[in-house]
């Protein structure tokens, strides 16, 4: 719950945080049941070329971003919460494949414009405070 005077992020780094070690068990889904995301995304954006630099906003641990790097490409996955994504590292480790992790609000990432080919907000954007 978020407290007052508390910010979005906070609130959900806090959130995210507390419940990282059973949000997998919770909520029932693995990277082996993500590959409606891929078709979804290659659908709308086109085939994502093998090797194109994937951003993961909101990343968790690690579902869409073990996806993609699975196929083949460069994945930096991003969150608020530093726990989730070291659950992220283990899951991208237990299926033999290596994922690019960084603890930041995914509005204020600090690289510049045109890093990446594709970015994606797997069930995250509801959870900015300012999208732009």
């Amino acid at each position: 719950m978020r407290q007052r005077g508390q910010s979005i992020e906070e609130a959900n780094r806090t959130y995210y945080d507390t419940v990282s070690r059973c949000y997998d068990s919770k909520h029932g889904i693995s990277s082996a049941d993500m590959g409606w995301f891929i078709e979804d995304v290659s659908r709308l954006l086109g085939e994502v070329p093998v090797g194109a630099r994937v951003l993961d906003c909101g990343a968790g641990t690690g579902r869409c971003a073990i996806k993609f790097a699975k196929a083949g490409n460069e994945v930096l996955a991003v969150d608020v919460s530093g726990r989730v994504l070291e659950i992220c590292r283990r899951n991208a480790a237990l299926e033999g494949i290596h994922v690019t992790t960084l603890e930041a609000d995914c509005c204020n990432i600090p690289l510049p414009s045109g890093t990446f080919d594709v970015v994606v907000f797997c069930a995250a954007l509801s959870m900015v405070s300012q999208p732009r």
